[in-house]
């Protein structure tokens, strides 16, 4: 059986903040992306967002040749408007086997697809082209490439989500919680591919996907000097169980909070749970407390209770304010002003009258 060794890679958007992070602390050049994941950030305008996400592996048998496929992604995405993304690809290296075979290698894999999100599929576009063979090095073999998309709505990604989505955070996620704005993606990604960007260990007929799911909280907070508030994970989500990580999650569960700083403002943070790391700081514009850098993640199967941040908004540096004046006071600096610009003026043309006459 062979085995495909996967670094960390990721989703979107809000992983990549913690990429450069991550992969420093590690001392490795790759990208990072753990197996389960949460971000969330407090931009200066007091606005929230979150963002969970973790894989699931399925076995989906002896379908097909992974040694041969050269690029295989599904990519769904469902937002709170309706709006659908889908966008799939697979490409396969005609190594020692006809274009009829590899075709049907790829319909048997998008018809397994078909059957596990239960919808139906179109073939956009088929070609063959030239390209290197990334196992062998020998140029100019075959690929076929074919793109196809999936016919679902918004509502049966919604289900589809919902029902396949793995346990540990995203427990955290349902109906209740999926109203606008929201976005919710699934990505069925290639394991040969993906070898070069997970550290986990797969089996040659097991496939990952990434479930990921981001909730954005406009003017959650208004932020003001003096005042207190309260990140709660629990409280947002309306979540009354423990929240615990992934079951599965082999590499463990990473956390991130970033709070943007608003002005000549500053944090001075009250209570944590659970206790992370904080780097940043005024000069950064932005603190961050994280189990990333150094890593400590959360092994699978934690019961973490509730992710809860309390801070409070203080003053920093010098501030100049305009000094009270009253109307009286106004007046009389005017006033002196305008005597001294006459008596300047007078100088001056009295000045030019004497050295007109020499």
């Amino acid at each position: 059986m062979m085995k495909c060794y996967f670094k960390y890679n990721s989703l979107l958007l809000a992983v990549a903040i913690a990429t450069a992070i991550c992969a420093q602390s590690l001392n490795i050049n790759q990208i990072f992306a753990p197996f389960e994941y949460m971000s969330i950030r407090l931009n200066a305008f007091g606005d929230l967002s979150i963002l969970i996400s973790c894989y699931s592996i399925i076995d989906i048998g002896d379908l097909i040749n992974f040694n041969n496929l050269y690029e295989f992604h599904i990519n769904l995405e469902c937002k709170e408007n309706g709006a659908t993304s889908i966008s799939c690809k697979a490409a396969y290296i005609l190594r020692d086997v006809s274009t009829e075979v590899g075709r049907m290698e790829i319909y048997n894999l998008i018809k397994y697809f078909c059957n596990f999100l239960d919808c139906n599929f179109k073939i956009l576009n088929e070609k063959i082209e030239k390209t290197i063979d990334p196992i062998t090095g020998k140029r100019y073999v075959d690929k076929l490439t074919i793109e196809f998309t999936f016919l679902c709505n918004a509502n049966h990604l919604v289900e589809l989500f919902l029902k396949l989505k793995p346990d540990g955070l995203l427990d955290m996620v349902d109906y209740s919680i999926l109203k606008p704005p929201y976005l919710i993606k699934m990505r069925i990604e290639n394991p040969i591919t993906a070898a070069e960007a997970l550290h986990i260990l797969l089996s040659e007929n097991e496939v990952p996907i990434d479930f990921t799911f981001i909730k954005r909280l406009r003017s959650y907070f208004k932020l003001e000097y003096g005042k207190m508030y309260i990140i709660d994970v629990a409280k947002i989500f309306n979540y009354t169980l423990p929240i615990r990580t992934c079951s599965k999650s082999s590499t463990g569960t990473f956390i991130e909070i970033m709070l943007d700083i608003p002005g000549f403002a500053d944090y001075e943070f009250i209570e944590i749970k659970p206790k992370f790391f904080i780097a940043g700081g005024p000069r950064k514009g932005k603190y961050t407390l994280t189990n990333v850098f150094p890593p400590n993640p959360f092994p699978a199967g934690t019961i973490i209770g509730n992710v809860y941040v309390k801070f409070k908004v203080i003053q920093r540096g010098l501030v100049l304010k305009p000094p009270t004046m009253s109307p009286k006071f106004l007046g009389f600096v005017f006033l002196s002003i305008a005597i001294t610009i006459m008596i300047c003026l007078t100088y001056l043309f009295i000045r030019r009258g004497i050295l007109t006459r020499r």
